[in-house]
C-alpha cells in the first residue's frame, strides 16, 4: 500500500482564490461597471494651494540678504524683550 502525502495547502489562499473567482464571475454576470470617484472643488482649491506652496523656495534669501547688511551696517537693532515674547510665542 502506497500513501501519498497530503498537498500542502494554504486555506488562506484557498479562500482567496475562491473569492478572487466568485468576484470574476459576479463582474461577468452583471456587465463590468466601472468605481467613480469625484473630487470636490475645495479638495482641487486645496491640492493648488499645496502645489504652489511647495514650489516656494524654503529660504527667502532677499529677506536673508536684506537683514544681513542691515546687521553688517549696524542698522539691526533687536531689544532683549522682543527676542524673549519671540522665544515665548514659539513655545
Amino acid at each position: 500500500m502506497k500513501i501519498n502525502r497530503p498537498l500542502s495547502i494554504n486555506p488562506g489562499q484557498l479562500y482567496q482564490s475562491q473569492q478572487q473567482k466568485q468576484a470574476k464571475e459576479s463582474k461577468t454576470s452583471r456587465g463590468v461597471q466601472g468605481d467613480k470617484i469625484e473630487i470636490s472643488s475645495e479638495a482641487k482649491k486645496i491640492k493648488e494651494l499645496v502645489k504652489k506652496t511647495n514650489s516656494l523656495p524654503d529660504i527667502r534669501n532677499d529677506v536673508v540678504d536684506g537683514l544681513k547688511q542691515r546687521i553688517d551696517k549696524g542698522e539691526y537693532k533687536v531689544t532683549s524683550e522682543d527676542i524673549a515674547k519671540s522665544m515665548l510665542e514659539n513655545i
